[in-house]
């Protein structure tokens, strides 16, 4: 009798530990766009200094790296089809997650910056061939890390290996490319 007790007590207690798998945005910092520090001297290597990410931080260096994202979804909102206000947002556990307000939906796009492939060579490319098409890129997730959520008004909707971005023109694309490789490469610790 006690023993069942105890199983049903440790089973309830784990359901309440595991919880909601949804990573929550209220402890993630937003991107922002960098305000450029200038010196009083106004020499060019005082106000490098003056505006460097130190090497330490890596959420810090994350955050600089992902801020050109944010600048191109500014430029995409209300172009590309389905993208409203967007907030690029991470947190301390470099978890990146894309929100997107639209129409009275909010959907998040949640990815383990640890969980993507840091391999260039492994970046796809969507190509936007067709009038009424926008391009666009694909991250894929390592073998066996986390997967991509999209999460919809708080639920679960997809489970997916791969982050994808679509955007306004090729220009964001390209640059959104290397400052998406650039974030995932600091969070694998390989810059």
């Amino acid at each position: 009798m006690i023993q069942k007790m105890m199983i049903s007590f440790a089973a309830v207690l784990f359901l309440f530990a595991c919880g909601n798998d949804v990573p929550s945005s209220e402890n993630a910092q937003a991107v922002g766009e960098k305000e450029w520090k200038t010196t009083e001297s106004g020499k060019p290597a005082d106000e490098l200094a003056a505006n460097a990410v130190p090497d330490s931080d890596v959420l810090a260096k994350v955050k600089f790296a992902l801020t050109p994202v944010q600048e191109e979804y500014k430029k995409a909102e209300n172009v590309v089809p389905g993208v409203g206000k967007v907030t690029i947002l991470v947190d301390e556990n470099l978890s990146l997650i894309i929100k997107n307000e639209k129409d009275g939906k909010v959907t998040e796009t949640v990815a383990d910056l640890k969980s993507l492939d840091p391999e260039t060579t492994h970046l796809g490319v969507i190509v936007d061939q067709n009038p009424g098409e926008f391009p666009g890129i694909r991250i894929p997730v390592l073998a066996g890390k986390t997967k991509v959520m999209t999460v919809v008004n708080g639920s679960v909707k997809s489970k997916d290996d791969h982050l994808e971005i679509i955007l306004a023109d090729r220009q964001s694309i390209q640059r959104i490319a290397s400052a998406m490789m650039n974030a995932i490469q600091v969070a694998h610790g390989q810059i």
